[in-house]
């Protein structure tokens, strides 16, 4: 599994003062499914308890890794910055969506 994370990401990281990013597995349910859907998502700092994930260094940057995720087949985990209406974010794309 190869991490990558772009220039503005970083620029974003450094501007909030962290060294470190999280991928979770986020719940969802959808309708009246009582199954719930994992959907990634990315958060600032480490995690509580560092047992769980898997521990990366990119850049500089500690990337811990939930186990429940699973990238996808390329391996290619790419964090990027995303802009909406004046507010920015982290994005985070390549793993699958666990049912």
């Amino acid at each position: 599994m190869a991490i990558t994370i772009s220039p503005q990401a970083k620029q974003y990281l450094e501007k909030k003062g962290k060294s470190a990013i999280r991928f979770e597995a986020q719940e969802h349910r959808m309708g009246g499914c009582a199954m719930g859907i994992a959907e990634p998502s990315i958060h600032l700092g480490e995690p509580r308890n560092a047992a769980n994930f898997v521990v990366d260094e990119v850049d500089g940057i500690k990337v811990y890794t939930s186990f429940y995720l699973k990238p996808k087949k390329d391996g290619v985990i790419e964090v990027d910055l995303q802009k909406v209406l004046g507010f920015q974010s982290l994005v985070v794309s390549g793993f699958d969506i666990l049912g």
